[in-house]
């Protein structure tokens, strides 16, 4: 898949998170003698749950690995933020709500999000860097 072809099945991802059905047009899919043939088709959001059923059950999966290698349950947490484009997907969405047992918040923008954690954790390396910096005190020689 070249990188148009790419764009046009994000936007077409992007579209059946707020629609139930969307079309797919991709140019030049092969070439022929007679030029080159283009492909289009529909696509139902029910369709494309079915075909990424699979990654969203990975991403649950490793949400539950997560909080058992730390000892915490789902239900011990306040709140829930989804990052990232892809938890627009309705499914997304309601895998997380079943799992954690509660509905993910959406006050801050899924991809800022992403930006808001990458400082987070940038913080807490600078601050751990900081903290083996620090000359340490010498007792009596």
């Amino acid at each position: 898949m070249d990188a148009k072809q790419e764009r046009r099945a994000e936007r077409a991802k992007r579209r059946l998170s707020w629609n139930e059905e969307t079309a797919i047009a991709l140019s030049a899919m092969a070439l022929t003698t007679q030029g080159p043939i283009g492909l289009r088709f529909d696509i139902t959001r029910a369709q494309f749950e079915a075909e990424t059923s699979e990654l969203v059950q990975r991403s649950i999966d490793t949400c539950h690995e997560t909080l058992d290698l730390n000892g915490i349950a789902a239900a011990e947490l306040n709140a829930v933020y989804l990052s990232g484009g892809t938890t627009y997907i309705p499914a997304v969405r309601q895998a997380v709500a079943d799992y954690f047992g509660q509905t993910p918040r959406t006050t801050v923008p899924p991809e800022r999000s992403v930006l808001l954690g990458a400082a987070a954790y940038m913080g807490r390396i600078q601050a751990s860097k900081q903290r083996r910096a620090r000359p340490r005190a010498s007792g009596p020689s």
